[in-house]
């Protein structure tokens, strides 16, 4: 099961949805191609690099989002 899934079955769905909106600033080329690349990439920025709030402020939320859904299972 993907970190993600985790908090809900539909939580990828919306990564893929905020990833392909154009709303989304992906860490890296890798992390804009798939969905699964993109939430792990920002995961892993959320906790090591301080910019990534600038950087890409919709991928900060995601991630806000995601650790209070799951901090409440």
């Amino acid at each position: 099961m993907e970190a993600a899934e985790a908090v809900g079955p539909g939580t990828m769905g919306g990564i893929r949805n905020l990833l392909r909106s154009g709303r989304a600033i992906p860490v890296s080329e890798r992390a804009g191609q798939r969905a699964p690349e993109y939430f792990a990439e920002t995961f892993s920025a959320y906790r090591f690099e301080d910019t990534l709030v600038y950087r890409d402020p919709e991928g900060y939320d995601m991630v806000e989002v995601i650790l209070r859904l799951a901090y409440r299972k």
